[in-house]
């Protein structure tokens, strides 16, 4: 029997970003798992790329094409959908774009696929393994997707959430370039509402792995691939403490923090003395952190009232103290913020003992709550170009849609000057001081 070929691309913008660190993509690892775990009666040959795309779709001639979608690429995702598409093959679009507007299904697309893909996905193999086709009059009893009927739009019911995601494979890591700095998701959903972030209204609530899968999954990595740092790419690693605690418990117990180093994302109002000893134990060398702001209106207007601007000093001192370094975010330019009000985060940043810090400003994803606000200013469209959002500030500070009610265009570019004219001084000086200290330590003192 003839394999149905699925070649998934993770769309990828290098020239956005061939600077940054490159990871692969587990969400569609995580459906190339579960393809492969639950095929049965049907064989399926996979790939996954992200670059390449039209000699690879001409080399290995897929049956069908899944694409992942983020707002910031999806001029690139729907040029990978029409090549495709010419190219004869079946054309799947998820992620977190096609989930937050569906309705902008490109015609291009035979489905949307709408939240998690693991389980709609597999449906609509098993479909195209009965037919050899997507068939319209069937579709409609997949839940969690959209689709084209004669040309009008079809949304099915909502597929319910993975109840237990240790039923999950692992994900296919063998598709994969992985090198020494990797990552593992140990968790799906945060329990908090940021404006600028669309997790909670994607994942809806959250759900953790368990930690014996965690610490399984990192022994697989030790083992298996060349891996020196993993860090784990919750949105929230610390929201349950308890189980915090046993990830510790069983990584120490198996060698694993002697190893490899650890990084993972905080959340200063959650952030105790027992956890930051906790992670110090099990071999967290950094914690990333969304400080967002030194000022306190602005700090509530992105993050609630559940977090405060001492909560995030005394985190910062914490994680000093216990020698894990603090990488910090930080957002500048919400509607009502003053420029009084963003030099209580310059001062904050100039003050506390950041390791790394990044300043950005306030971009509308689909999605966030400050998407609502801005399509309701008319600062974004359906029909807006999606590179817009790719937040390069630093050279096309121009593209950057301006939420600010307060400071005009040139103010608020002004004021990012000013922030990144620091942050490279602070960096100037940190690389001074580590090639001082590994002078002294050569001879000696």
């Amino acid at each position: 029997m003839m394999p149905i070929k699925i070649l998934f691309i993770n769309t990828f913008d290098y020239q956005q970003q061939m600077k940054l660190c490159k990871y692969p993509s587990l969400g569609l690892g995580y459906i190339v798992s579960f393809l492969r775990k639950n095929a049965g009666q049907f064989n399926i040959e996979c790939r996954i790329i992200d670059e390449d795309i039209e000699s690879q779709i001409d080399s290995f001639k897929p049956d069908i094409v899944g694409i992942s979608t983020i707002s910031q690429n999806f001029n690139l995702a729907m040029s990978h959908a029409r090549l495709a598409k010419e190219k004869g093959c079946k054309v799947i679009m998820g992620g977190i774009h096609i989930s937050s507007l569906p309705h902008l299904l490109p015609s291009e697309a035979d489905v949307g696929v709408l939240g998690e893909g693991e389980e709609t996905f597999f449906d609509l193999v098993k479909l195209y393994f009965e037919n050899r086709d997507l068939p319209v009059n069937v579709l409609s009893g997949v839940k969690g997707i959209i689709f084209r009927d004669k040309g009008r739009l079809v949304q099915t019911v909502s597929r319910p959430l993975i109840n237990n995601l240790d039923d999950l494979p692992m994900p296919a890591r063998d598709l994969m370039d992985i090198g020494p700095t990797t990552y593992v998701f140990s968790s799906r959903g945060c329990p908090y509402d940021c404006v600028f972030c669309a997790s909670t209204r994607f994942f809806n609530r959250v759900r953790f792995f368990s930690a014996e899968y965690v610490v399984s999954e990192i022994e697989e990595l030790v083992k298996n691939y060349p891996v020196k740092e993993i860090f784990f790419m919750d949105d929230l690693f610390i929201a349950d403490k308890k189980r915090v605690f046993k990830i510790k418990e069983l990584i120490k117990s198996k060698g694993l923090d002697k190893k490899v180093e650890f990084g993972a994302s905080i959340r200063t109002n959650l952030l105790t003395e027992d956890i930051v000893s906790a992670l110090k134990e099990m071999g967290i060398k950094f914690v990333t952190c969304g400080l967002e702001s030194g000022n306190p209106e602005s700090l509530k207007y992105l993050k609630g009232a559940t977090v405060s601007v001492e909560n995030n000093r005394r985190a910062v001192r914490l994680c000093n103290n216990a020698g894990i370094r603090v990488v910090g975010s930080f957002v500048i330019g919400h509607p009502t913020e003053t420029k009084r009000a963003m030099m209580d985060t310059y001062n904050f940043i100039k003050k506390n003992k950041l390791h790394y810090a990044d300043v950005y400003v306030l971009t509308p994803f689909p999605g966030t709550p400050i998407w609502d606000y801005a399509k309701k200013r008319g600062l974004v469209s359906d029909e807006m170009d999606w590179s817009r959002l790719k937040m390069d500030f630093r050279e096309n500070f121009e593209k950057a849609i301006i939420l600010s009610e307060r400071l005009s265009r040139a103010q608020l570019r002004s004021m990012h000057r000013k922030f990144y004219r620091m942050l490279e001084m602070r960096r100037f000086i940190q690389r001074i001081r580590e090639k001082l200290a590994i002078i002294l330590q050569a001879r000696g003192k």
